[in-house]
């Protein structure tokens, strides 16, 4: 989350967190985008730390194509997982964790463009502190 919102401070520096977590978005989209690499936010130590943690698990998971040694492994959401378990717990009570826990169960892992206009189409409040954990959360892979 610090690394994210760090990130976002150098590449919008004149923007309040808030605005800049919708910038973000919309930047994301933006087909002219010169430097992609300025949407890297999660430092090495920050990274290990996900993964050490559990939460990476929780969060996402890898499938194989097929049974066999050479199958390829995608990677996909991980619905049964504790982080999934927690967002439905709490749904009822906000529009936008509703919808999107929804479209999550159902579509699963989203391309880019997908997960970002759905996240901008269900209105998220930049300044909600689970707002922000799950937009973090969906470009942590």
């Amino acid at each position: 989350m610090l690394d994210f919102e760090n990130n976002l401070t150098k590449m919008y520096p004149d923007l309040s967190v808030d605005i800049a977590y919708k910038k973000y978005l919309i930047d994301l989209l933006s087909i002219q985008i010169e430097d992609p690499k300025k949407f890297e936010f999660q430092s090495n130590k920050t990274n290990k730390e996900f993964h050490e943690s559990g939460l990476w698990d929780e969060v996402y998971r890898y499938s194989n194509l097929s049974e066999s040694k050479d199958s390829t492994k995608i990677l996909e959401a991980n619905n049964i997982g504790k982080y999934m378990k927690a967002l439905y717990k709490i749904k009822g009570d906000d529009s936008f964790i509703t919808n999107y826990w929804n479209r999550r169960e159902a579509a699963g892992l989203m391309p880019n463009e997908l997960a970002v206009l759905g996240l901008i189409n269900l209105r998220s409040d930049y300044t909600d502190y689970f707002h922000r954990r799950i937009l973090v959360l969906e470009f942590s892979f």
